[in-house]
This record gives C-alpha cells, sequence and structure tokens, in this order.
C-alpha cells in the first residue's frame, strides 16, 4: 500500500505540471473543432502530443519512444463514438478524455491516460464531444481519443535506453523514434517542435474552444503522472 508521503509528493508534482501546461500552452487556440479538427489546430496538437512523448521518454529513459502522427481514419472512428459506445478496434485502443469534473476520480482511472505514453503506438485521432456526455456509468467525458497501432498496452513493449537509442529508423532531435507513414505533410511553423506530421489532406475550419486547450494539456501533463508512478 503506499505510504501518505509518497501519494503527496504525486500531487505535488501534479499541481507543478498543471501549472506548467498551464503557462506554456495558454488558452489562445482550441485543439479539436465541433466535428473535424483543422490543418492548424491537429498540427498544434501533434506538436504537443509528441513534447509530452518527449519528456516521458526523458523522464522513463524510453529508448523506443516513438513520435504519433495525426490520422484521419481514427479521427473519423472517433467521430462515431457515442458516450455509451467507446471500445478499442483490431488497430486502435481508446484514451477517454474526462471533463473537468472528471478530473476529480483521475488517480482511480489513470489506465485509460497511459496510451498517450505507450512507446510503439504511432497514430492517434481524437474528437470532441459536443456538449460533452454522460455515459451510463455517470463518468462524465469532453471527448475521445483513438491510438493505433495497437489495441493493448504492454510494459514488454518499452525499452529501456537513452532516448532513440532503439529506433527501427531514423530518430529525432528530442529522442523521438521517427514514424514513416504515406502522404506526410511536414509541420512548417510551429511552436517548440518542428517535427509534426499528419496522415490525411482533408481539413475543415475549426471553432475555437480555449478550454479545450488547457484541459487537453492538463490530460497529457496527468498521463505523463501516471505513467512516471508506476
Amino acid at each position: 500500500m503506499r505510504n501518505t508521503s509518497t501519494m503527496a509528493s504525486r500531487w505535488v508534482i501534479f499541481i507543478i505540471l498543471l501549472m506548467a501546461c498551464s503557462i506554456q500552452l495558454g488558452c489562445s487556440a482550441p485543439i479539436l473543432s465541433k466535428r473535424e479538427a483543422s490543418e492548424e489546430v491537429t498540427k498544434k496538437t501533434i506538436v504537443s502530443i509528441n513534447d509530452w512523448r518527449s519528456m516521458v521518454a526523458r523522464w522513463k529513459n524510453i529508448a523506443n519512444m516513438n513520435e504519433l502522427v495525426w490520422d484521419k481514419e481514427l479521427e473519423r472512428k472517433a467521430s462515431k463514438m457515442t458516450c455509451n459506445r467507446m471500445v478499442s478496434g483490431p488497430d486502435y485502443s481508446v484514451a477517454v478524455l474526462p471533463s473537468e469534473q472528471a478530473l476529480a476520480t483521475l488517480g482511480s482511472s489513470y489506465e485509460i491516460l497511459l496510451g498517450f505514453c505507450a512507446p510503439t503506438q504511432t497514430k492517434v485521432g481524437c474528437f470532441k464531444f459536443h456538449p460533452r456526455c454522460v455515459g451510463t456509468n455517470g463518468a462524465n467525458y469532453a471527448g475521445v481519443c483513438l491510438i493505433g497501432p495497437k489495441n493493448k498496452i504492454s510494459q514488454a513493449d518499452t525499452k529501456e535506453g537513452e532516448p532513440g537509442s532503439a529506433c527501427p529508423g531514423e530518430k529525432r532531435h528530442d529522442g523521438l523514434c521517427v514514424t514513416q507513414v504515406e502522404h506526410v505533410e511536414e509541420v512548417k511553423e510551429a511552436p517548440k517542435s518542428v517535427e509534426a506530421k499528419m496522415v490525411g489532406a482533408d481539413v475543415t475550419p475549426s471553432e475555437s474552444n480555449s478550454y479545450f486547450v488547457s484541459f487537453y494539456m492538463i490530460f497529457l501533463c496527468a498521463a505523463i503522472l501516471a505513467y512516471a508512478s508506476q
């Protein structure tokens, strides 16, 4: 059983991460659109996710952490999901985005956050529920992300060592392994990271939702904390 001091220290780290997220990203741009993520917003989302994956790789000394690329097919599948039907498929796992109210119980369901930190995953697609919904179990959801190509997370997938030292191919400057995909579009201008990629070409206009930016990054920070506490 975890002692009180250990739990307290983890909550201190959690609070610090939340503050860091708020300071770094702010609330000036949306993460997900009402229907589909726009090209600009999607790029920023991928950059942010990969920044945090790089942080986890350095923090946990993970040698084979892949970069994630945005997948339009996973985004489409995510948009078809409902509060009461969110299940993993043959080539993706589900990561539910809890609402701000649900963050209060985050500690008891941190497993769903770990998909964002699974080293061997390579693609992601997300959808924001509008309005937010409540499932049959009473959980309040803000959205859902599908992460592939694996539908299960295993500790055996993680290789220890210097970040990028166990990549099957090229590695990025931040220690992530380069993901090879078809129809890749490079990010020309993006904050902090420049190696974000997208799969697919269709984009639609995005509606502004300043809350979702800060909330999504808080969610990622929580994922890092959950992964580090294992």
